[in-house]
């Protein structure tokens, strides 16, 4: 019965550990998911700063060339200053590229942790056939100490309890030997 209880605490544990590890893996995910979600916005948001900036600067009348260089990210005509859609999807495409990473890094945990249980649980397996054995081994050698045992304690009751003629004694005496 306390093997069947102890069988039972063990998976309720690993049960356990599996739930535990399993939301907090859900929650990095959410958490990666909301920090590239709210890095790609800050970002798309401060490139189109700098478009406005760009465009405000040259409709000023300020000579860009050297500023230009500095804003890989956006497109500069002669009127107009805007964010390179290119650029836009390739930054996208990287920001997604990032939460796919984040999604298989998961993935391959969550089947490492999956293996980790199975072998403990193998494991845990063996070791309770074991135990078994090693049980049934020390019920046989005591089954096996037991026996002959009980039968010199009777010869030797039976020659206390009364007195016996010498050549029964010996036969006596020889079966206690014979058991030992």
């Amino acid at each position: 019965m306390a093997q069947v209880e102890r069988r039972g605490t063990m998976t309720l544990l690993l049960v356990g550990i599996a739930v535990f590890v399993t939301a907090q893996l859900g929650w990095w995910l959410y958490f990666q998911n909301a920090y590239v979600g709210r890095v790609s916005r800050d970002t798309l948001d401060g490139w189109h700063r700098d478009a406005d900036l760009v465009g405000t600067l040259l409709a000023a009348g300020a000579d860009l060339s050297a500023m230009i260089p500095e804003y890989p990210h956006l497109l500069v005509s002669d009127t107009e200053v805007t964010v390179n859609p290119a650029e836009v999807d390739a930054f996208l495409l990287r920001q997604h590229g990032r939460l796919r990473m984040f999604a298989m890094e998961s993935a391959g945990f969550v089947a490492l942790m999956l293996l980790a249980f199975a072998l403990m649980g193998r494991r845990l397996k063996v070791e309770r056939e074991l135990k078994l054995q090693q049980q049934n081994f020390l019920s046989a050698v005591s089954h096996e100490l037991k026996t002959p045992m009980s039968g010199m304690r009777l010869l030797v009751e039976t020659v206390l309890l009364r007195p016996l003629p010498p050549e029964r004694q010996k036969e006596s005496l020889v079966m206690m030997e014979g058991e030992l």
